[in-house]
């Protein structure tokens, strides 16, 4: 509810996505991948993420909402699955779960140490439904651990920044003295990775 609050309400905000990850086996055919990364999240997630969509298409808002069973599949991943077969529009089985693929996303590598081409990408909804077995995830609901903003070029970071600190705070009923959050932008993440390797 908080990504979508954010897409809504914050000015220069150009997308808004959150990612659930769960690891399930993935079966196509004679192939089947074990302890494979499916990531749910929403359907800014190119754009955000900075992907490319090589064949097919990405998820749109009505599939998330009607927890359809489509999937997008990472460059490396398909290649596992299909070989030398059109990925779009087959069938696979996620844990029990059949879903089609939609799409297949251009090699992006693996940046920060996630190898997004080794990843199945689904609507997050369909995540929370099906693959969330633990037992606090009834407890959780559809809370994720975090959500990421794609800020406008002409807008002021800052301004952003400060627009959803307050809306965050309002909504979780926090101030800003005392949040139960926090908001980084890339440019605190590269300075942390620095000072470590620096250290």
């Amino acid at each position: 509810d908080d990504t979508f609050a954010i897409a809504e309400s914050v000015k220069g905000v150009e997308g808004v996505v959150v990612e659930q990850n769960a690891t399930q086996t993935i079966k196509a055919g004679d192939v089947t991948i074990n302890d494979a990364q499916v990531v749910g999240t929403t359907p800014d997630f190119p754009s955000v993420r900075d992907l490319e969509i090589a064949s097919g298409r990405n998820f749109n808002q009505a599939e998330l909402e009607r927890k359809q069973k489509v999937a997008v599949l990472g460059a490396s991943l398909a290649e596992e699955l299909f070989g030398e077969v059109t990925p779009v529009g087959q069938a696979l089985t996620v844990g029990t779960t059949k879903l089609t693929v939609i799409g297949v996303l251009e090699e992006k590598g693996t940046v920060g140490g996630v190898d997004y081409d080794a990843r199945l990408y689904i609507p997050i909804t369909v995540v929370f439904d099906k693959f969330q077995n633990d037992q606090f995830a009834r407890v959780r609901g559809d809370r994720v651990g975090t959500i990421y903003v794609e800020v406008a070029e002409a807008a002021v970071l800052e301004d952003v920044v400060l627009q959803i600190e307050l809306l965050l705070a309002k909504r979780h009923d926090v101030t800003l003295e005392a949040p139960d959050f926090s908001v980084q932008t890339q440019q605190d993440v590269i300075s942390t990775q620095e000072s470590t390797t620096a250290a």
